[in-house]
């Protein structure tokens, strides 16, 4: 992997809207993440509150990487 397909991985993550509550929607970024990993061939699955937990190999050494993964959106109730 190239650092320009570190920077083309990282903008499609980031681009994905995600307003809070609605990240696990079609096109959201779960589902962005997912498809990306599966591209990779990277095993995963959702745990039962939502998380994405991937894993890659059997080796002895363990990275964990946490985020935030929705953004902060309103919804227009009415305009006068």
């Amino acid at each position: 992997m190239t650092t320009l397909d570190n920077l083309s991985i990282l903008k499609t993550l980031c681009y994905a809207p995600g307003v809070s509550s609605y990240e696990y929607r079609p096109g959201g970024p779960v589902e962005v993440l997912q498809n990306l990993l599966d591209k990779f061939d990277i095993s995963h699955w959702q745990n039962r509150t939502g998380s994405v937990i991937a894993k890659r190999g059997d080796g002895p050494k363990k990275l964990m990487l946490t985020a935030h993964i929705d953004e902060v959106g309103f919804t227009v109730a009415k305009i006068e």
